[in-house]
Formats: C-alpha cells, structure tokens, sequence
C-alpha cells in the first residue's frame, strides 16, 4: 500500500517527482512484467546516498516474484530536459547522472 501511495504521491505527497538536486525521479519500478513493486522511494535513497548509484535488488521493496529475475526500470529526468529510461537486471548498479 505504502508502495502504491509513492507512486501517486511525491515526498510531501502533493504529486510530482522526487528530487536529487537536478535528478527527478519520475518513476522507479522492481520486478517482472506482471509482478512488480514500486522502488521510487528506495531508488531516490540510494540515488541521494550513493552519489547516483541504485542497486538493483530485493532490498529496494521487497521480492514481488519470488525466484525469479528481475529487472528495475527507472524513468527520471535532469531539471527541465525530457525523460530518460534506465534498466538494470537484479544484482546490477545503475547509475544515474545529469552529467553532460
């Protein structure tokens, strides 16, 4: 429930994006085609914390398909400019950046 509240819902839950400087990230989702789990929050976390690095893993919200691989899709986008998709397969570092 907390997961699908995120995904209406910004980090003051008014709607909208949440934030790492210019990084906004739009959408963050962890699983497979018709189990997932919403990794918005955790990715925003990780991404604040590690400088831009996520790891794609069960700890960002949870296993929504059991033994099963997964994959973690991000959309996010850099201040103004268009949104950018990202995917790392379970076990993976993603990085995102604004970077030129």
């Amino acid at each position: 429930a907390a997961g699908q509240r995120d995904a209406r819902n910004g980090p003051d839950g008014a709607g909208g994006s949440m934030s790492w400087g210019r990084l906004h990230i739009e959408e963050a989702e962890y699983g497979v085609r018709d189990a997932s789990c919403n990794a918005r929050r955790s990715v925003r976390d990780q991404v604040e914390r590690n400088r831009g690095f996520v790891t794609a893993n069960d700890q960002l919200c949870g296993d929504p398909a059991p033994n099963q691989k997964k994959t973690l899709r991000v959309v996010y986008r850099c201040g103004d400019s268009a949104s950018a998709r990202r995917y790392a397969r379970q076990g993976e570092r993603l990085r995102l950046s604004c970077g030129r």
